[in-house]
């Protein structure tokens, strides 16, 4: 008998960065276009494909993720932006963080990361073993983007939290901590 999926209300923090994501996942519908290249077609359909994946994953491990975020219409744009500068400040950065923290040390988020290592090694496998060079790798390169988006996100936040606290230590170098 299988046991029932239990069902997790997704974190609002996780809810946003899907919204960031769909953003990322549009612009690439939007250059895919007018796209010419055959590779570059590749990798960014693989990156579509790679949002979908992550979003099914989020699904298949119990988190609830409404309709409304299928697509790219529901979309934010993301904490940084294509120059890679944080768009948000000190306060809010320390906000994002610890609560994206609380969510990555909880067992479902584990859980989650968990399956997800697994989906990540069954493409890397479907690419060694039964797809074509070429083309198939320019896609598996673009699906893992987006598969990695979200943890590559979590990881910027959390160095751009650390210089922004340092930077800010070092602004006030006779502050007694109050």
């Amino acid at each position: 008998m299988q046991e029932e999926l239990r069902q997790v209300e997704t974190p609002e923090i996780l809810l946003t960065l899907i919204q960031q994501l769909n953003y990322t996942a549009w612009e690439k519908e939007k250059i895919l276009q007018t796209e010419e290249n055959g590779n570059k077609i590749a990798n960014l359909q693989g990156f579509l494909a790679g949002v979908r994946s992550y979003k099914n994953t989020m699904r298949n491990i119990g988190y609830i993720l409404d309709e409304e975020f299928d697509g790219t219409e529901n979309r934010i744009p993301p904490f940084f932006d294509s120059d890679g500068d944080c768009s948000i400040k000190l306060s809010r950065l320390r906000e994002v963080v610890s609560t994206l923290n609380e969510v990555t040390a909880s067992d479902d988020y584990e859980k989650f990361t968990k399956l997800w290592a697994g989906v990540v090694d069954n493409e890397k496998n479907s690419l060694f073993y039964y797809k074509e060079k070429g083309r198939d790798l320019h896609f598996a390169k673009g699906w893992y983007e987006a598969m990695d988006w979200v943890n590559r996100t979590i990881k910027k936040l959390d160095i751009e939290l650390a210089v922004a606290e340092k930077k800010k230590a070092e602004s006030f170098p006779f502050d007694d901590g109050e």
